[in-house]
C-alpha cells in the first residue's frame, strides 16, 4: 500500500478522458476515467477486470494475483 499513488483529475487528464470516452462508447464512464488517469500518469492499472478495459491502447493491466507472487511493485512491472 505504501507504493500506491492517489491521483486527481487535472486539465490534461480531463482531455485524455474526453478523447477516450468519445472513442469508446461501450465502456463505462468510470472505467474510461480510470484508464485515462493511468495513461496520463504513465501508470499501469491493477485489476482483475481486464475485459472492462479491453481495447484501450497503451494501458498496461496487471492482474491482482501478481501482487502476492512478487516482493515489490518493481518486480511486478519487470514481470509483465
Amino acid at each position: 500500500m505504501a507504493a500506491m499513488k492517489i491521483m486527481g483529475l487535472n486539465a490534461k487528464q480531463a482531455q485524455k478522458y474526453g478523447r477516450l470516452l468519445s472513442s469508446r462508447k461501450r465502456l463505462q464512464q468510470m472505467h474510461v476515467l480510470t484508464a485515462g488517469l493511468c495513461l496520463e500518469s504513465r501508470l499501469p492499472i491493477l485489476t482483475d477486470r481486464k475485459r472492462e478495459f479491453r481495447g484501450i491502447k497503451g494501458l498496461r493491466i496487471i492482474p491482482t494475483a501478481l501482487v502476492t507472487e512478487f516482493e515489490s511493485g518493481k518486480d511486478i512491472l519487470n514481470a509483465i
